[in-house]
């Protein structure tokens, strides 16, 4: 219910701030800082966002180049200014880290804020470089990176794009997307609907209250999702190169309509459904009080 009555009070804010902008009536001040970073193989970033807009995309260069902008909105310029400077920030490098973080720090006495604080990342990293992201009540997009990649989101979506390595993503009331991700990939979710269209290599997913639709599994090696309270939808290009253990506990297990050698086996709490020989690659499913549909030829 708290976290209702926040989202209710932030689309209410974001409604009036969209009113007052459209009339002219909301002061937009901006301060952008810039700067590059030496980064060595083995050498990681870390970012910690708050109320951040987050976009990393890599490159073939050897360098992190950074760009923050910080902004502040109010309905008068001064107020805007001034609250701006509220904002703080860790642009910096130390034994062989690259430490991003912003802030935020009131004055004594302040108990409020009269504006509306945010800042924006654009971050260009080598492919390889490690990324350790955490961010709250903000966006985060990764895109063409090949290392190690860990994402931490609470109350903002997360997106990757031709992603390749070892990744670890948490998401807490958001969406998660991606297309063509390639590697190890484990991911912890709450509150969260997930869409991904590509996975290489193997998958592990623990999700609770939050749909799942993946499709485009190529060369997937293992497959498992161990969900509560949520839908999973699986499309397949190839069913006969797999085996299956897909099971509901209060809820269904559907399948392709072609299939006819096999069917759903049902108890009085479980739908389940084995399928493929042994030695395949295994794609293993559970769900409760949610229903597990499986499309493909």
């Amino acid at each position: 219910m708290k976290f209702l009555l926040t989202s209710g009070l932030l689309l209410l804010l974001v409604f009036f701030a969209g009113r007052l902008i459209a009339q002219g009536m909301v002061q937009v001040i901006t301060k952008t800082v810039e700067k590059n970073f030496s980064c060595k193989e083995g050498e990681s970033i870390q970012l910690e966002g708050e109320k951040a807009g987050i976009k990393v995309m890599g490159w073939e260069g050897k360098e992190v180049k950074v760009k923050l902008k910080l902004i502040s909105k109010a309905l008068t310029r001064q107020v805007a200014q001034q609250e701006l400077d509220y904002q703080r920030y860790i642009l910096e490098k130390r034994r062989g880290v690259i430490h991003l973080k912003n802030y935020f720090a009131l004055p004594n006495g302040k108990a409020q804020l009269n504006a509306i604080l945010l800042a924006e990342y654009e971050v260009w990293v080598p492919t390889g470089a490690s990324l350790q992201i955490t961010n709250s009540y903000g966006n985060v997009h990764v895109a063409n990176t090949s290392g190690n990649t860990s994402i931490d989101s609470r109350y903002g979506n997360i997106s990757l794009e031709n992603m390749n390595g070892r990744g670890d993503y948490k998401s807490h009331f958001g969406d998660f997307t991606a297309t063509t991700i390639a590697g190890q990939i484990t991911c912890s979710f709450t509150h969260t609907k997930t869409s991904i269209q590509g996975i290489t290599g193997s998958a592990s997913f623990k999700n609770t209250l939050g749909d799942i639709y993946i499709s485009g599994l190529t060369g997937i090696s293992s497959l498992t999702v161990d969900a509560a309270k949520s839908d999973i939808h699986l499309s397949m290009n190839q069913l006969n190169h797999y085996q299956y253990q897909l099971e509901s506990q209060f809820g269904e297990v559907t399948l392709p309509g072609h299939i006819k050698s096999s069917t759903v086996n049902h108890s009085a709490q479980l739908a389940r459904w084995q399928y493929g020989a042994k030695g395949l690659p295994l794609i293993k499913v559970h769900t409760s009080f949610g229903k597990i549909i499986l499309e493909g030829k």
